[in-house]
């Protein structure tokens, strides 16, 4: 049993153990609770559903901004592809897994109702060191909160690779950009076959 006090109305279920044999709980509904854990776990499905996270949407902006002030329409349409690219994503980058895991899944040692960032950098790296993320992805009960794909530990582990290395290869086009370095116009977009990165039964 659990030791959190739980608002009246609100259900604590157990999501899975961490290989050190830490209990990890969520709340089922959590999207409906209105705490500031919810509104975190909001905000981060809203990212997963971009396939970007809020500091790669700035980064974008700024970028787009740089290179249409500076008349360099290429960059433009190329950062306008990358983020079509983005939406198509069969899966959300590892980055924005992890983040969404953090939020969602708390321990004995947390709030039900409130996120601490720094704890979810702790917990993050200790899930990074335990397991791959497509083992961490198939220990939590992820699919019970949000649709997703119905794939093979083996599928999964391919388009997380895939994924990203066309996320490194927008981010350093982005910070290029920024940092006003000249682009090449090579991608990698070209190398991987669209089917492998068509957004499936996702909403």
């Amino acid at each position: 049993m659990h030791s959190f006090k739980v608002e009246e109305g609100h259900v604590i279920k157990k999501a899975f153990k961490g290989e050190d044999g830490t209990q990890y709980y969520y709340i089922k509904d959590v999207f409906n609770t209105f705490a500031s854990r919810a509104l975190d776990a909001l905000a981060i499905y809203e990212q997963w559903a971009m396939r970007c996270t809020s500091e790669y949407l700035r980064d974008h902006a700024k970028a787009v901004e740089i290179a249409a002030n500076t008349g360099k329409l290429t960059d433009v349409a190329r950062l306008n592809g990358n983020l079509i690219e983005r939406l198509n994503f069969a899966i959300p980058t590892q980055e924005l897994i992890y983040q969404f895991a953090a939020v969602v899944y708390f321990d004995e040692n947390e709030s039900p109702y409130r996120y601490d960032p720094e704890y979810g950098k702790e917990k993050i790296a200790k899930w990074k060191k335990d397991l791959s993320i497509e083992d961490f992805f198939f220990k939590i009960p992820i699919k019970e909160l949000i649709p997703f794909p119905k794939l093979s530990k083996q599928d999964l582990a391919t388009y997380s690779k895939i994924v990203e290395k066309i996320n490194t290869t927008h981010l350093k086009q982005i910070s290029d950009i920024i940092s006003g370095v000249r682009q090449n116009k090579g991608s990698l977009q070209a190398s991987f076959s669209p089917e492998n990165l068509q957004q499936t039964t996702i909403s």
